[in-house]
């Protein structure tokens, strides 16, 4: 059978785009330790992220990227973040530093006044080369963790890695190029999942 030209490019686009979903289902991974109570999710905070990467100011724009995300859903009334920095200083503890432990998690709960608590970590950013170029392109490794306020414990938690060139589509098209951008998109495909979950309620009338 003899294709084309513009069957033969509609083939390749739509062969790029089951190989980019296939790679989006393969990097996020999310569990589930225990289930949503019932009642619906209005009130939340999203705590600064600790970070591995050594670098307070990168760890400063993810969480605030990740942040300004789920504002967009307009689903939850979100605490600021200056009132989150005032509650770490009464517990004396240094924004995205290191992870709150348990009671640590139970304390700013009840400060802040939430239902829930939002706890990321940054394990892995930076940029790399490009598969097949010499161009570099970013990477993100990030695990966000949904974390009811008055146990401390943990509902689910979430991994996900992604590189700037996974979003190719045809040639260069698609290939994501910075940081900034990089990271709204893994924390738009993070919130999806979530929202797949039933995360999602709308409380703010």
């Amino acid at each position: 059978m003899i294709f084309g030209r513009k069957t033969t490019l509609g083939l390749l686009i739509f062969s790029s785009l089951l190989l980019l979903t296939a790679c989006s289902g393969k990097s996020l991974k999310f569990h589930r330790l225990t289930s949503l109570p019932d009642s619906n999710v209005c009130r939340l905070a999203v705590l600064p992220f600790s970070n591995e990467i050594e670098s307070t100011e990168d760890a400063v724009v993810v969480y605030r990227i990740f942040q300004a995300e789920l504002a967009e859903l307009d689903s939850f009334e979100l605490v600021q973040e200056g009132d989150i920095r005032h509650a770490y200083r009464q517990i004396r503890m240094i924004p995205f530093a290191r992870k709150p432990n348990i009671e640590e998690l139970q304390i700013l709960g009840n400060y802040l006044n939430v239902q829930y608590l939002i706890a990321g970590n940054i394990l892995d950013m930076g940029k790399s080369l490009e598969f097949g170029s010499d161009r570099e392109v970013p990477f993100l490794t990030l695990e966000v963790r949904l974390v009811e306020a008055a146990s401390g414990r943990t509902i689910w938690t979430t991994y996900h890695r992604r590189k700037g060139d996974e979003y190719r589509k045809v040639m260069h098209f698609g290939v994501v190029n910075t940081s900034t951008n990089l990271i709204s998109l893994v924390s738009q495909e993070i919130l999806e999942r979530w929202a797949s979950e039933g995360f999602i309620a709308q409380c703010i009338e």
